[in-house]
């Protein structure tokens, strides 16, 4: 039988339904209705858009359509927010109590009436209902146009405000209780006709408490909202209200056009969010009411007095350090708002209670904290300061004020620690030494740098690099609490990832596709650059903040300005940095900083959820001592860098099925090194290791007009770089080496212009000039411009050294084959493989197969998008239309760098474990009703259905 044919048959048998339906129920009564959704888009002369209205799943039941009207004569195809609109065949029901059946024709390409469906009509009085059933297709839909007795014309500035104080009394034989409710209003200018209702619905914290509040242009003052009505909410001060209005012709009616009012904070405002103390010094809190404090007052018979509380605004304290403060020593530091009281309420008509409270604030920061910028936070706690309507200012936390405390001492500032090449070591106060044989073993982890107050931690591991004697680090882990992120190039090895980020805060920043910056929430960052000499290596960097002033430790050493301290072991002995040369390293330090089994996290026995939280560890705050407030930095500051990059997201890790099965992967994936097509500048050949390799590597940075730059404006800049460089080509023969060392020393030179913004002030010509210098020159494969590479054709990646002839390859999608919308991000499919660069235009080339309910294509669509690159090892490809009504839907795709050479493709489909089962029948994807035992054959979908 046709589908037309089907739909008219069962006209008979939906009338049959809908006859019963009025029968059985008053469908007038509230509660026995919907209010139909999309109003505004279901009208004649709305065109479909990129979201179609479909009720094709339309409940079926009785609908409300407050202000509008079902079309009865057709509307064109493709308006009424669809493609295919249903219209009303006949007149519609003009007495109250009376119901009609009438028909529903859809507006088709050749007819005006393509398919037919019963619509039951009974007129309430003041607005119709209607009995819809859901329609044969997604893309139509019930076609609605406004009454006449809608007004489109709004009321004028609407806005709320404080209005008045009202009092209720209770008397008994001694005592009379005033009890006191403030009401807001919501102002607004009626518009000219005097015969008109304005509807008003109050808005509290995104949420509707008073809906369909009626007032006339002689009864505005009706308009409010009373705390007490807050407090039987339950809602505290610190809310945000606002109020919708619209006019209307008649009391019972909604409005058909609304305007709403701007938020009002109902509470007690913070007018100084941010205080900025020098250390040891002080500064002024200010707050100020926004409603009156009203609390209920007691008149005394006997002593003819009356009697009203006040409201107390005291420092709070974290529950962590409670238990340590003085029991009632917070008391002495606080701001009072007195009480009015009932003999005195014209206070509250003149606007006297509207004044502004202060409080001073102390730093108390001693000498071993050395900061820029401390960011400490003061928090406010009110007290219990009445009943009734008064409760609303009981235990309310203000909004936080940020405390930065200037610093002067600035030891910290312009040092750095690294980790180059055939692991030349630099701490951060500057002493230099090798770890090479014993200090630095390949597969061993090693601590470069921890600062055990803040939690944080940063571990290397080594391989053999550029000659069999050389060591260089191939892997990192940087950990703050639970959080940590990991770049493992180690024997082949493929990650670039978070395997926890519990904690969220780490900020990753990848500069480039093979650079990173890892920020701790101390400001404190890490520096890493990935380079190719026979295999992966990873130059590091990491540039300190105050936090780690006396508090640093690892192979980067004690940050204190001293340098004979730094070869400082993890068991306290101090080693004399006078007893170390090149050929003698501090071997015995070197050692006592690997890592422990149950501290490694390379081990793949490593439990990240053992992890200790920053959540366990101090805090910083503001706390009262003996009436002053005194406040101390024991936590971060947010660093201010400029380096242009992309944030690398942990939230789009954060999916623990997810996150498991990639780090297993990646764990047990260790082939033989992989050589990649790179481009270097000079060619590589073998040198007599007695060739004067200063005349080399001075030679090549004296070249460098970006090195000379460096050297003679900023003060900071070292000659590390050069003594490493000589190192190197010296134990290898092998005059490539520059490269990377000199672009070391730049890098290092970006640094120190970034995080010093007097040169960037004093000498911005010289500072653009560096920081626009690109990664390794182009590899002679491109041009710069600007600090950015465009690469020559047939090369890409941000220094133009990756042969881009051949497309990426993808060895795994991280979803699998199926990915569960209920549970997963399905909005993009992420997968991994090798490489993935910037400088390609790779796109991703995506067929959308959509099947419906009956196991057909619905739609079938083909989109060509960019690539979205994360890291080199891992991108995502865009899913459009995801959100779609479809029963299953089909998600195909492959990459190209140059439309012409593809990577395999692959084959997601996305469906919902609430209610469907996935289940695999030789090589066909299934998918039943997660509620039947039984298996639905009709929505099959073959596996095997082709890109093409």
């Amino acid at each position: 039988m046709a589908t037309s044919d089907v739909h008219r048959n069962i006209g008979p048998f939906i009338l049959f339904i809908n006859i019963i339906s009025i029968l059985s129920i008053d469908p007038c009564l509230e509660e026995n209705f919907k209010i139909l959704s999309d109003l505004p888009k279901r009208s004649p002369d709305f065109a479909q858009d990129a979201a179609p209205i479909c009720d094709r799943y339309l409940e079926k039941g009785w609908y409300k359509a407050p202000n509008y009207e079902i079309v009865t004569s057709p509307p064109s195809i493709g308006f009424c927010g669809t493609l295919y609109p249903f219209w009303l065949k006949g007149v519609l029901p003009d007495t109250a109590g009376k119901s009609k059946v009438l028909e529903a024709c859809e507006v088709g390409f050749a007819t005006n009436c393509q398919q037919i469906i019963y619509v039951n009509v009974t007129n309430c009085g003041s607005f119709n209902v209607y009995y819809l059933m859901p329609l044969f297709l997604c893309n139509s839909a019930y076609c609605f146009e406004k009454n006449t007795n809608c007004i489109d014309e709004v009321p004028k500035n609407p806005r709320v405000i404080y209005h008045n104080v009202e009092y209720t009394e209770r008397e008994d034989t001694n005592v009379i209780q005033y009890n006191p409710v403030v009401n807001l209003r919501c102002d607004f200018t009626p518009l000219d006709d005097d015969t008109l209702f304005y509807d008003i619905d109050w808005i509290v914290n995104t949420k509707t408490i008073i809906s369909g509040q009626t007032v006339t242009s002689s009864s505005l003052d009706n308009a409010t909202l009373s705390t007490q009505l807050l407090s039987d909410r339950k809602i505290k001060i610190g809310a945000s209200i606002q109020c919708i209005v619209g006019a209307k012709k008649t009391e019972k009616e909604k409005p058909c056009t609304t305007t709403s009012s701007s938020l009002f904070f109902a509470g007690i405002q913070v007018l100084t969010p941010t205080l900025t103390l020098q250390r040891k010094g002080s500064a002024t809190v200010k707050i100020r009411p926004t409603i009156p404090f009203a609390t209920e007052t007691f008149y005394s018979k006997r002593l003819k007095k009356y009697f009203a509380g006040s409201l107390d605004i005291t420092i709070s304290f974290p529950n962590q350090i409670a238990a340590k403060c003085a029991a009632g020593s917070s008391n002495l530091c606080r701001i009072t708002i007195e009480g009015i009281t009932y003999d005195q309420r014209q206070k509250f008509a003149d606007n006297s209670w509207y004044k502004t409270y202060e409080m001073e604030v102390h730093n108390t920061d001693n000498i071993a904290f050395n900061n820029n910028v401390k960011q400490i936070l003061l928090r406010m706690t009110t007290s219990r300061g009445g009943t009734n309507a008064a409760d609303i200012f009981n235990d309310v936390t203000l909004p936080d004020i940020n405390i930065n405390v200037v610093e002067t001492v600035t030891v910290w500032k312009g040092k750095r620690c690294h980790s180059h090449a055939d692991p030349h070591m630099r701490t951060f106060d500057g002493y230099a030494y090798e770890c090479q044989h014993t200090g630095c073993v390949t597969g061993i982890t090693s601590i470069l740098f921890e600062n055990k107050e803040q939690n944080q931690q940063v571990q290397v591991r080594h391989h053999k690099c550029f000659n069999p004697n050389a060591r260089c680090i191939c892997a990192i882990a940087v950990r703050s609490g639970k959080d940590v992120f990991m770049f493992d190039a180690c024997n082949g090895r493929q990650y670039i990832n978070f395997p926890i980020c519990d904690d969220k805060s780490l900020k990753v920043v990848r500069v480039t596709d093979k650079s990173y910056k890892i920020f701790f929430p101390t400001g404190t960052y890490v520096d890493t650059t990935l380079n190719m000499a026979r295999d992966w290596f990873i130059q590091t960097q990491v540039y300190p903040s105050v936090a780690d002033v006396g508090k640093s430790g690892g192979l980067c050493g004690l940050l204190d300005g001293n340098i004979k301290n730094d070869l400082t072991r993890r068991s306290g002995i101090i080693d004399n940095t006078n007893s170390f040369s090149y050929r003698t390293p501090p071997d015995a330090f070197s050692i006592s900083w690997r890592a422990s089994s149950t501290e490694d996290l390379f081990a793949a026995s490593m439990n990240f959820a053992s992890l200790k939280s920053l959540s366990l560890t101090k805090v910083k705050f503001c706390a009262c001592n003996k009436g002053v407030t005194e406040c101390s930095y024991q936590q971060f500051t947010d660093c201010n860098d400029m380096t242009r990059g992309k944030e690398y997201e942990c939230i789009l890790h954060s999916s623990t099925s997810r996150r498991k099965r990639h780090v297993v992967y990646t764990q047990s994936f260790s082939p033989d090194p992989i050589e990649l097509s790179l481009s270097t500048r000079v060619k590589r050949q073998a040198y007599d290791i007695t060739e004067n390799a200063t005349t080399i590597c001075s030679a090549a940075f004296e070249a460098s007009f970006a090195y000379r730059t460096c050297r003679d404006n900023v003060a900071d800049f070292s000659s590390d770089s050069v003594k490493d460089c000589i190192l190197d080509v010296s134990l290898t023969g092998d005059p490539s080496l520059v490269t990377f060392h000199l672009e070391s020393a730049i890098d290092q030179c970006k640094a120190f212009i970034n995080l010093n913004e007097t040169l960037q002030l004093a000498e911005p010509e010289v500072a653009k000039e560096i920081t626009s210098i690109c990664q390794n020159n182009c590899s002679y494969q491109g041009s710069c411009k600007n600090g950015s590479c465009f690469c020559d054709d047939g090369f890409g990646g941000s220094d133009c050294s990756f042969d881009i002839s051949e497309p990426p390859n993808i060895t795994e999608v991280l979803v699998g084959e199926l990915c569960d919308k209920s549970t997963e991000v399905c909005s993009f499919i992420t997968f991994f493989g090798q490489y993935f660069v910037e400088n390609t235009n790779s796109t991703c080339y995506i067929k959308v197969n959509d099947f419906s309910f009956l196991g057909k294509i619905e739609s079938r669509m083909t989109y060509e998008e960019p690539l979205d690159v994360q890291t080199l090892y891992e991108a995502n490809c865009p899913n459009p239309n995801i959100n779609t009504t479809s029963w299953i839907h089909q998600f195909i795709f492959n990459v190209s760098n140059d439309g012409q050479k593809f990577t395999r493709t692959l084959s997601v489909f996305v469906y919902n474990s609430q209610c469907q089962i996935p289940r695999n029948y030789s090589g066909m994807a299934t998918f039943v009703l997660s509620a039947s035992d039984f298996f639905i054959t009709a929505l099959s979908l073959l596996y095997k259905d082709s890109y093409e």
